[in-house]
């Protein structure tokens, strides 16, 4: 599983411009910025469905699928509200800061799952 690591990576530092959307003048940067995060974004959830498909047989391909998804709703219902209250104070720094956030915590936990699974394989 190791040769996810790096792409894993790669977009996490991809997603990392996020943070500094807010400091962006001309709009055309801003959204610029949002466009970059929405494929790096992308990337995550076909790397993810890629590495899935290593850990899991085919034939559980549909709790793939709905795991991926349902966890994905989980997390938006969880988060949306926080975010939400963020720009209706205008706290718009923090909000981009703690979107491009989610990606290295998450990148950090898979890797010390991912590496704790691999642990107890070879024992």
């Amino acid at each position: 599983h190791g040769q996810f690591a790096r792409p894993f990576l790669a977009l996490t530092v991809l997603s990392l411009p996020l943070m500094f959307t807010p400091k962006a003048v001309p709009v055309s940067l801003v959204m610029a910025g949002l466009f970059f995060a929405m494929f790096a974004g992308a990337g995550f959830i076909i790397l993810s469905i890629a590495y899935a498909t290593t850990v899991f047989a085919r034939s559980q391909s549909g709790l793939i699928a709905g795991v991926g998804a349902g966890s994905w709703s989980a997390a938006v219902a969880v988060v949306m509200p926080i975010f939400g209250r963020l720009f209706d104070r205008g706290h718009y720094d923090s909000s981009f800061q703690l979107a491009a956030i989610f990606p290295v915590a998450g990148y950090i936990c898979w890797r010390l799952l991912t590496l704790s699974r691999l642990k107890h394989q070879s024992a």
